[in-house]
């Protein structure tokens, strides 16, 4: 209950922190890119309360952006016509995959944020003065993540306990269904965008790291990821 109250509370902050910055601005937009990511190897503690704890040392995740739910980012906001600086709110749709977790340790037989580990965020863009249609932003946020990790304490190759649950889909719901508030996430990026009456396209490279405390059966893990991430975005402007 602490938990919620203090999750509510910082949605509540960030909400009117961005509307106070964008309510005096012209010019909404949407953004919606899709891309892939690499990630730094990491060691990943799994910390249970009747079973042994489970370190996984210096495993390397992947991302596989184009396999279903796919590698997504998508953000709103609204220029500062006549300034080269504003405010946006983005999401980013990271996905974590430890492959062939049995052969790593087999007493897990799956081990995947896929739905994902998503990442909440407050950008400043900066457009370049000197650089045509070059764009930067930086942001930081909180995390949501949908784990996906399956234990096998007989070690026969089969499931024995799961905390997963299945997710609502392409409109989940963020507060159930298996989804977990909690962590902080920051990131850089850099974008070279074009416009097109109100049609926007941008390549961009991003850098982005996250922690999260996720919840498991028995425990919690702590996931951190340091990422690279390359998207193709398309956008409006209305």
């Amino acid at each position: 209950m602490k938990k919620m109250k203090k999750m509510k509370n910082l949605i509540i902050f960030i909400s009117i922190t961005f509307s106070h910055q964008v309510l005096a601005q012209n010019g909404w937009y949407v953004d919606f890119g899709i891309g892939n990511a690499v990630n730094k190897k990491q060691d990943i503690n799994i910390y249970q309360v009747n079973h042994d704890d489970i370190l996984l040392k210096d495993v390397q995740f992947s991302s596989h952006g184009f396999q279903a739910p796919i590698l997504y980012t998508i953000r709103i906001g609204k220029e500062n016509i006549g300034l080269k600086n504003y405010w946006e709110l983005e999401h980013i749709h990271h996905k974590l995959y430890i492959d062939d977790i049995q052969s790593i340790n087999s007493k897990l037989t799956k081990f995947e944020i896929t739905d994902g580990y998503n990442l909440f965020l407050i950008n400043k863009v900066f457009e370049h003065t000197e650089i045509k249609h070059a764009m930067f932003r930086l942001g930081i946020g909180t995390i949501y993540t949908h784990p996906d990790i399956h234990f096998d304490d007989d070690q026969d190759g089969q499931t024995d306990r799961t905390n997963f649950e299945r997710g609502n889909g392409v409109f989940p719901t963020i507060w159930k269904d298996g989804y977990h508030w909690g962590g902080y996430a920051i990131q850089a990026s850099i974008a070279k965008q074009w416009k097109i009456k109100q049609f926007r396209i941008a390549a961009e490279l991003k850098a982005y790291h996250g922690a999260a405390n996720i919840p498991v059966d028995d425990g919690h893990v702590f996931v951190p990821t340091t990422s690279a991430n390359a998207s193709l975005v398309l956008g409006y402007s209305f």
